[in-house]
């Protein structure tokens, strides 16, 4: 279902949002907040243009630029292209574009949703019952959340702004440093939990619910975890919500696909495995601006970026993820792309546009996968592993459950002495082989370079994919940290 999205279309005439510079520097006007929010219709409005900022075809975030950026950053891929060349090489100054839309994306959305939630939290009961306008301060905080969880891990030092521009001195926002906007990420996604349901379905079926929170807010901890704050309590924290979301998994309404490549499917779409999805459509839009997922167009037609020789090689022999790294597709007995020599990362072609000719080549139908339930997995075996300075029965359960369906192809069959079960492992070897896990299933998700750097594994595993094949284009950082944006500066006297 595309609720989230035909819903925007309705209203996106009248959000009272209209800044898109760095940091909305359009001063917020309060009167026209305040007259606007009269009802529980009026917050469902304004909080669906929080949602419409992650897929937006001109402004969201997820559409492109910040999938480019975390997947070249990291080992997992390369291009050839100049302007992609420069992340792979860790060229990018403050004025280059992979460094300034994700910033402005993250931005944009932050201010529509500090406007809704410090208007919406002047709501009282006369003109809307209190658990209903606390439910939709909960999915905006999760979206607030998810963006300063991007910014903070890019940058480390951001400004934190917890409320909408209303004056030009808004505008003039010192940097804070990662326990500050941790901190607050925190304190968003513990009110999310408990104010939004423990399950969404029907026609608000891909909206942020109460396991979206729970799952965010474990990879938040895991990350404090790691560096750069190393807080190494928050591994239990972490735990403790992931083996929630799985003891409870019926309750929550997740499930795993038997089958790795179901869970790219577009009819699977905000199913089981699906936590949280930036909703796309190619259908949805103005004249020829679809709302449609780039990303098909970027694998497979322009191929923007390819596979790392690195990755491909890390696959065990008999591994059904490896063949979503490949050079061409075969749907419904056709072979599609059969001379082509680039790698792809398959699992985000849309068959339909292959085998439809009538379909829009641009844009696609497929969600993107901001969490999916096998990392609550992983989450949950690395965790146990750091708690208990080794890996428990449970930590082995957890990672073998995901490498169990690594084994089964599209037919069902299940391979013989294929990707075995991990076993008698101390724990940096579980540790090592968590993290190796993480890259073979969730490659070309934008978490492999996060988990380099909360890791501290960022030259070894560079240097190793350079190695593979040196005409890669890898770079090894003198700071995993990108500069904060030429715009930035020019307009933010507080971090002149």
């Amino acid at each position: 279902m595309k609720n989230i999205k035909f819903i925007y279309l309705f209203i996106s005439g009248i959000l009272l949002f209209g800044c898109h510079d760095i940091l909305d520097v359009t001063p917020y006007s309060t009167l026209t907040a305040d007259s606007f929010y009269q009802s529980a219709t009026d917050l469902e409005i304004a909080v669906t243009g929080v949602y419409d900022v992650l897929g937006d075809k001109g402004s969201g975030y997820y559409n492109k630029e910040l999938l480019n950026l975390t997947v070249l950053l990291s080992d997992e891929a390369h291009s050839t292209r100049q302007n992609e060349r420069a992340i792979s090489e860790f060229n990018l100054a403050a004025d280059n574009k992979f460094v300034q839309k994700p910033w402005e994306g993250c931005y944009l959305l932050i201010n529509r949703a500090n406007s809704v939630v410090d208007a919406g939290e002047k709501m009282d009961e006369s003109i809307i019952d209190l658990d209903v306008r606390d439910r939709y301060l909960g999915e905006v905080k999760f979206l607030r959340a998810l963006s300063y969880f991007h910014l903070v891990r890019l940058w480390n030092e951001i400004p934190l702004k917890k409320h909408a521009t209303s004056s030009i001195e808004d505008v003039n926002v010192p940097l804070s440093g990662p326990q500050d906007v941790y901190d607050f990420i925190v304190e968003d996604l513990e009110f999310a939990v408990n104010a939004l349901p423990v399950h969404f379905g029907g026609n608000d079926l891909g909206r942020a619910d109460q396991a979206a929170a729970k799952a965010l807010l474990a990879k938040v901890y895991l990350t404090m975890a790691g560096y750069p704050l190393k807080q190494t309590d928050k591994y239990e924290l972490a735990r403790d919500l992931a083996k929630d979301l799985i003891d409870n998994r019926d309750t929550y309404g997740l499930g795993l696909w038997s089958y790795y490549g179901d869970a790219f499917e577009i009819p699977n779409d905000n199913g089981k495995e699906d936590i949280f999805d930036v909703q796309y459509s190619s259908t949805i839009g103005v004249a020829t601006q679809f709302e449609g997922n780039k990303l098909h167009k970027d694998v497979y037609q322009l191929v923007v970026y390819s596979p790392s020789t690195y990755l491909k090689k890390q696959f065990e022999t008999g591994d059904a993820r490896e063949p979503f790294i490949g050079t061409n597709i075969t749907v419904n007995g056709t072979i599609y792309k059969e001379n082509n020599k680039k790698l792809m990362f398959l699992k985000w072609v849309d068959k339909e546009i292959l085998i439809d000719s009538k379909r829009n080549t641009q844009v696609s139908d497929q969600d993107f996968k901001v969490i999916r339930f096998a990392e609550v997995y992983l989450i949950a075996a690395e965790a146990e592993n750091e708690i208990n300075s080794g890996p428990t029965a449970d930590a082995y359960q957890w990672v073998n459950t995901i490498r169990a369906r690594a084994r089964m192809d599209s037919d069902g069959n299940v391979a013989d002495g294929v990707v075995p079960d991990l076993a008698d492992l101390d724990q940096d070897s579980f540790r090592a082989a968590v993290l190796k896990e993480r890259f073979l299933e969730l490659h070309c998700e934008g978490t492999r370079w996060y988990d380099l750097v909360r890791t501290e594994t960022v030259t070894e595993q560079i240097e190793a994919a350079e190695a593979a094949k040196s005409n890669e284009n890898f770079g090894v950082p003198t700071d995993v940290f990108l500069p904060i944006p030429y715009d930035e500066y020019s307009r933010n006297e507080a971090i002149n």
